[in-house]
């Protein structure tokens, strides 16, 4: 902020008497429905902004506005001063348009909302990331989003859509630091790092949903700025979902211990690459079984979620042998509890033959899909055990010790 004492004076009486014409232009009107201000009520306003220091360093630059990149224009920055300084005061705006043309780079949180979980205490994930409790994200707009759109009616349901909805119990939020806020370079860069933290939110969703709950966590999440100050210049202010393809229904919460949260995630961050994304491919198809309405269709979605699992390129095995007996052995246990493992598997393939041959399934079938279910969960936690593939064919005679 290297604004003199003479050019902030200049910049607080242009203000101060856009704000007076401003309010003379529509007195009588409502807030709501008053006219916008036209250029008799800004022009003084962006000359003092255009004849700035402050400004003239960064004119022709942009600035990153979370979700967009907006050229840096004398005209925006005064309808923004404007509004501050109506509702705080004259010189407030001018120290807030001063601090925000000084700022180049900003901290950005992404705050993610999740529903169907809540924890016993807030854990720091990693330096920058931090599962928490939702009531302690401070008041924000974003969370504000959340608190005004909750359900007003009495249903079963704690989250049912996208606009029927209980206030969430747990929170995630990463801290992006370092973003270019105003440059006249690529940005890029700042928006592959909100592509990494969104990413890595749904990560932690869907390896909470595989290895600790077995069922739906929807989420939704927002992008704001950590310094409160620059929120106004921001274009993301909405909430963004991530749900599978056909919507959960969640009934109930699950209370989960954040030790063994901690425990799994650092075991999920150790996987290597391919080997991760192949086991997010079959959470993905795991989650989305847990939101199928039809039997048949769970049927299909888990036994793919089991295949993709266990699987390796250049397999040629009868499918229903290899993940039974691969699930069996990677799972362990007594030999009988290896053979309940794959008999129970080995159903599951029966009853997703059935399907694909256009039978129907009879509701005591459902209990073969329930313990698949557990057995899922079962088999993807020995699988974080592994940061590679594991080999398969070891695997086929011998069952492997635990970590």
């Amino acid at each position: 902020m290297n604004a003199g004492s003479e050019e902030r004076q200049l910049l607080a009486d242009a203000v101060d008497g856009a704000v007076t014409a401003y309010r003379n232009k529509t007195r009588g009107q409502s807030l709501i429905m008053r006219d916008a201000p036209d250029e008799g009520v800004l022009a003084p306003v962006m000359a003092a902004i255009e004849g700035c220091e402050d400004y003239q360093a960064v004119v022709g630059q942009s600035l990153f506005a979370i979700g967009t990149v907006e050229p840096i224009k004398a005209r925006q920055l005064a309808q923004l001063t404007l509004s501050r300084a109506e509702w705080k005061s004259p010189s407030d705006a001018v120290d807030w348009l001063l601090d925000v043309l000084g700022t180049k780079t900003a901290t950005v949180i992404l705050k993610a909302a999740i529903w169907g979980i809540s924890i016993d205490v807030d854990i720091r994930l990693s330096e920058s990331s931090c599962l928490m409790q939702f009531d302690k994200l401070p008041p924000t707009y974003g969370k504000g989003l959340i608190a005004d759109r909750k359900k007003w009616q009495r249903s079963p349901f704690i989250w049912y859509s996208d606009r029927h909805f209980d206030m969430p119990l747990t929170a995630y939020t990463v801290e992006i630091i370092d973003v270019p806020f105003i440059s006249d370079f690529d940005f890029e860069f700042a928006f592959a790092q909100i592509d990494e933290a969104t990413r890595s939110a749904i990560e932690v969703c869907r390896m909470i949903e595989g290895v600790c709950v077995g069922h739906p966590l929807p989420l939704a999440y927002w992008l704001e700025f950590q310094d409160s100050e620059l929120n106004v210049i921001s274009n993301a202010n909405f909430l963004a979902w991530s749900l599978p393809e056909v919507y959960p229904q969640i009934k109930h919460v699950t209370q989960l211990s954040s030790n063994i949260i901690a425990e799994h995630y650092v075991s999920f961050c150790k996987l290597a690459h391919d080997w991760k994304a192949d086991l997010r491919r079959s959470m993905d198809r795991y989650t989305l079984s847990q939101c199928r309405h039809a039997l048949i269709d769970r049927v299909l979605d888990l036994a793919l979620a089991f295949e993709i699992a266990v699987s390796q390129k250049g397999d040629n095995l009868p499918v229903r042998w290899k993940v039974s007996v691969r699930a069996a052995q990677l799972i362990g246990g007594t030999m009988e509890e290896r053979k309940s493992v794959r008999r129970a598997v080995g159903q599951l393939y029966e009853l997703r033959n059935k399907a694909t041959h256009g039978s129907t399934l009879a509701g005591a079938e459902r209990e073969v899909v329930f313990q698949c279910t557990k057995i899922y969960q079962s088999l993807l936690r020995r699988l974080f055990e592994f940061a590679h593939r594991p080999d398969w064919n070891s695997i086929e005679l011998e069952s492997p010790s635990r970590s």
